[in-house]
């Protein structure tokens, strides 16, 4: 929207839950989106720290376990370092539900950093993590669904999972870079959470 303020989605798509025991269900998930401002923007020292408020709707399916409650509020602050051989990112957020009895409340954390081997090739790695800070009351579990579904269990109070994940970014042409990352959990608690493979492809303006 202008140099320091941006508008972001952080959060839609279609899902496919394929549980180990009940039906399988397809469907919509929950919007989430909202502004990010710049507040330091430092090009000599190559840094840029940003602040910003998400909401998360209510606009997903039931079946896939997605519009429950009255949605959330995700306040974040993030910040970023690079160089000419590599690059720092870290960001921190708050989970707000509008009701606390039917999602859970938590904050998160991310920290990744990547390397240039190559003009084309850049390696990364990533730790993140979610600590639960207040259980819900909607389902009598304690387990949650990560950063993907908010279940409002009944008994995560305390709970910290914590995941790696390791990748790349491989360039292709002169505005695209492919990227794809392997995470998998490195707490105790798992919270729904095995193993995952995110990948994307991005266009450089």
């Amino acid at each position: 929207l202008s140099e320091r303020l941006a508008l972001i989605a952080t959060k839609d798509g279609y899902f496919d839950l394929d549980p180990d025991a009940g039906s399988s269900e397809t469907g919509l998930g929950d919007i989430a989106g909202g502004f990010k401002y710049a507040f330091v923007q430092d090009e000599a020292a190559n840094l840029i720290a940003t602040g910003g408020l998400v909401f998360e709707t209510t606009s997903g399916d039931d079946e896939v376990l997605q519009g429950n409650g009255d949605g959330v509020l995700r306040p974040f602050v993030s910040a970023g370092w690079g160089a000419e051989c590599c690059a720092l990112l870290g960001n921190f957020g708050y989970n707000h539900p509008l009701d606390d009895d039917e999602e859970s409340t938590s904050f998160d954390w991310h920290l990744a950093a990547s390397w240039k081997a190559t003009e084309a090739f850049v390696p990364l790695v990533e730790l993140n993590g979610i600590h639960y800070v207040s259980s819900g009351a909607a389902l009598g579990v304690d387990f949650e669904g990560t950063d993907v579904i908010n279940l409002g269990a009944s008994d995560v109070t305390g709970h910290d999972l914590v995941t790696g994940a390791a990748g790349l970014r491989y360039r292709v042409g002169k505005r695209w870079w492919f990227g794809v990352a392997y995470e998998v959990p490195l707490s105790a608690h798992d919270e729904l959470f095995d193993e995952r493979i995110t990948a994307d492809l991005t266009m450089i303006f």
